[in-house]
């Protein structure tokens, strides 16, 4: 392995590391978990049928809310924690951007 390529990947754990404090530390930070029992509260919808991958529109419009709601609303990265809510990595920000179109139902489920 190059020094060059050491140092980026010792740069990129550092980088990776603040983010993750900084949004750790965000008031008003709420758990996934917690998260996830709002929004399918909201939505009439077991947390656990969340993890099945089923495309049926309540758990659909869930996965969009949640999504919308860890990223932009309490600005944590989408990627590591996709799986818990049924969604592929590379899915997560167009989870994101359906769960931005609907901000108006999301965004009052941080106020709670």
């Amino acid at each position: 392995m190059s020094r060059k390529l050491r140092e980026e990947r010792i740069g990129n754990n550092q980088c990776q590391r603040t983010v993750e404090a900084r949004a750790t530390s965000r008031p008003g930070s709420i758990p996934l978990d917690a998260l996830v029992a709002r929004v399918c509260r909201h939505v009439g919808l077991p947390p656990a049928q969340l993890a099945t991958g089923t495309r049926h529109p309540a758990a659909t419009r869930a996965r969009a809310g949640i999504a919308y709601l860890w990223v932009e609303g309490l600005g944590h990265p989408g990627r590591p924690r996709a799986a818990l809510v049924g969604v592929r990595p590379q899915a997560v920000y167009q989870a994101v951007a359906r769960g931005r179109a609907a901000r108006a139902e999301w965004d009052p489920l941080l106020e709670d």
